[in-house]
């Protein structure tokens, strides 16, 4: 079974996909996907084949989705910790965004 292990200094999460059922197989990734602008998707995937290969394809796109998901959400929630404390810093500096002379 194919699984994936993310791992960074303050972190680390391993994704299995041993618990999906075949009825949650697909080839159609959710963070893969193409952009909202795109009227027609001429790169839209196949459907999966009946056999192993078609499995561990879905399989393999259901660990990109997760993966993906995993660092977009740590890359928000950075960003957001960031802005704070930038937004934290300012305050303390006495830049409160009024402008009394």
């Amino acid at each position: 079974m194919p699984s994936a292990t993310y791992s960074s200094p303050s972190d680390t999460q391993t994704f299995q996909t041993s618990h999906l059922q075949k009825s949650q197989l697909t080839t159609q990734g959710k963070t893969s996907g193409p952009s909202e602008f795109v009227k027609v998707d001429r790169d839209q995937p196949s459907e999966p084949a009946d056999n192993y290969y078609g499995d561990l394809r879905c399989k393999l796109t259901y660990l990109q989705d997760e993966l993906n998901t995993l660092l977009t959400d740590k890359m928000q929630a950075e960003k957001k910790s960031k802005d704070m404390e930038e937004a934290e810093k300012k305050l303390l500096d006495g830049d409160d965004g009024d402008d009394d002379e």
